[in-house]
Parts: structure tokens; sequence; C-alpha cells
């Protein structure tokens, strides 16, 4: 496996790529989910359990957070043999579900996990899923290289349209109050001091190096357990709801906070690297992904070659029913 370390500014100029080898060793890997309550979801659900059911079964839970009534989706397959828990979504119905709501699950997902610290962390979503076996590879990534808190698939700037201007408003009040965002009127209260804590921390980050929106991507990544830590123990995933009328995605939130630790970024999203991660459709069409040994993959949602979600489903289901 290759890797490339990131430096919150970009990558290093004097950096080689890294091989490890080995590293599949199990890990006592968390999962966390968020996911709502429809049929949709559910199906992805399904999807990602029967997967990692397959292809990592020694992981050591899944967290499901549900933004909706737990119901619709505590029924769950049969062929799940790891241990699941779903809990409520913190957002309980306020704020922006793909911003601050994004923001306050990621913050609750990690509080809950850090009670007792696994060896890794991974997310997906609901549209992501695993095609292959690396968690024990990604654990032994993040121990040989202690000063990376996030893996996945690197994200260098402002790749949402509005994101980076966001971040940077938040940390300049003054700017924000000359020319507050159509649409976003809630930004002009949060940077006058209505949350003075997540200003603190954004401004952290950018004087730590970190440059507005860079990110690895939310679909699928991992968080390394020093992270964890250090989030744990900066007291900043004891309130989730300080999050909620941020205008930012959970994944640059959770960058911006890992610079500001201390921690850098890594990609391991190139060929023959674990993540093939991509918003709102897969980078590549599966049978590639497979042969090229992606092991964590998004989105579900489409293809280079226009294949619907459902098609893409029905192809990994089948590659799993090969692997039992």
């Amino acid at each position: 496996m290759l890797a490339r370390v990131i430096d919150p500014d970009g990558p290093r100029a004097d950096s080689a790529p890294i091989r490890l080898e080995g590293g599949r060793q199990p890990a006592a890997t968390a999962v966390f989910v968020p996911t709502g309550p429809g049929v949709e979801h559910r199906r992805g659900l399904w999807d990602i359990l029967e997967a990692l059911a397959v292809y990592e079964p020694e992981t050591r839970e899944v967290l499901v957070i549900c933004d909706g009534p737990l119901g619709p989706i505590s029924q769950l397959p049969a062929s799940s043999t790891i241990p699941v828990e779903i809990i409520p979504h913190p957002r309980a119905g306020r704020g922006n579900p793909l911003y601050g709501g994004d923001c306050a699950v990621t913050i609750e997902a990690l509080r809950v996990l850090a009670l007792d610290l696994p060896d890794l962390v991974v997310r997906l979503d609901t549209d992501a899923l695993v095609i292959g076996r690396c968690f024990g590879r990604l654990a032994e990534f993040l121990g040989a290289h202690p000063s990376v808190g996030i893996v996945g698939a690197y994200r260098k700037g402002d790749q949402v349209v509005g994101v980076a201007r966001a971040a940077k408003r938040l940390t300049h009040p003054i700017a924000l109050y000359r020319d507050p965002p159509a649409g976003h009127p809630h930004l002009l209260q949060l940077a006058l001091g209505s949350n003075s804590r997540v200003r603190t921390w954004l401004r952290r980050a950018e004087k730590a190096g970190w440059e507005a929106g860079t990110h690895c991507q939310g679909g699928s990544l991992a968080v390394s357990p020093r992270l964890l830590a250090a989030l744990q123990d900066a007291g900043l995933l004891d309130r989730p709801s300080d999050w909620l009328s941020v205008p930012l995605p959970g994944d640059v939130m959770l960058a911006a906070l890992a610079v500001a630790l201390g921690f850098e970024l890594a990609d391991l999203s190139q060929a023959g690297e674990p993540f093939a991660v991509e918003y709102g459709r897969l980078p590549d069409c599966p049978a590639e992904l497979v042969a090229s040994g992606r092991c964590l993959i998004h989105s579900l949602k489409g293809d280079p070659v226009g294949r619907s979600e459902a098609e893409l489903r029905i192809f990994f289901a089948e590659g799993r029913s090969r692997q039992r």
C-alpha cells in the first residue's frame, strides 16, 4: 500500500511515497454510519453490515446515528454478525442536516466511540460501501505515522462552492459584518459572538496552516485513535450542539479540528490504495475498482458510465456472494 502524507497546507515537497508491508492483522475497528429512517438509508445500512461481515468480520462495533425515528432502521439483516448500536441524531430536527447537522453527528459519534478507544474509527455514509479488506492496514499506517489524524481521499480547498468562503468568514467577523452572504443570516450572529468556541478553534486551525475547505472526503474516511483521544482531551466532543448552526460539512470541520490539534491529513486514494471516494458518484467503474484493489468506495449514486445505484448495489452484492 502506498501513501502520501499531507501537510495542512499541501503536499510536502520532500515526501516520497511510503510503502507498508503486511498490516493485515485485525484491528479493533469501530465504524459509524450516519443515516436517516428512509428505505434508501436502510438499504445502504444493510449493504454496509453485510459487507463488513464478509470483508471485515472482526469489526468491533457499528454505531448507527439515525436522523429520525429509530424504529424503521432497527431491523437488521440476518447476515449481520457485528454488534450494532443505534442512537438518535443530536440534531433533533434543528440545523441543516448537510452542514451543521453533519458536524454535530460527527462529534456525537466520536464522543460515543471515545468512551472505549478503538484502534481505528471508520466513517461510512449509507451511499458508501466496503468492497475489500483494509482496516488492519489502515490501523498499521496510522500507527507508523503518529502525526496523521485522518486518512482518506484528500481534497484541497473549496471542493463544495462556498464552503471555504463560509469558513473564512467565520474566522473574520469584521469582513462578515460588512458583507453577510445571502441566505446565511445565522453567520452574522455566530461570528459576532454567539459561539466564540467554534470561532476560536477555526482560527487555531487557520493559524496552524489549514487552508479553508481542505479535508478528507467524508463519504468514507478513517480517524486515528490519537486524534480521537486529543479531541476528547480538548473537550471538543462534549457539546455536539455547538456546531449545529455552522455552515460547514462535518468532514471540513473535522479536518480543521485535526489541524488545530497538530495533526496532518493523509491521502490514500491513488491507484492501488484503499479509498475511492467522490462526491455524487463513484470515481471509476465498479469492475475497475475491484481490480485495482480498492476497499472503501463512495458514492454509489452513480458511476462514470451512468449506472444506477440499484445496478451498482447488485454488482457489489454479487461480489460479496462469491466471497462467502
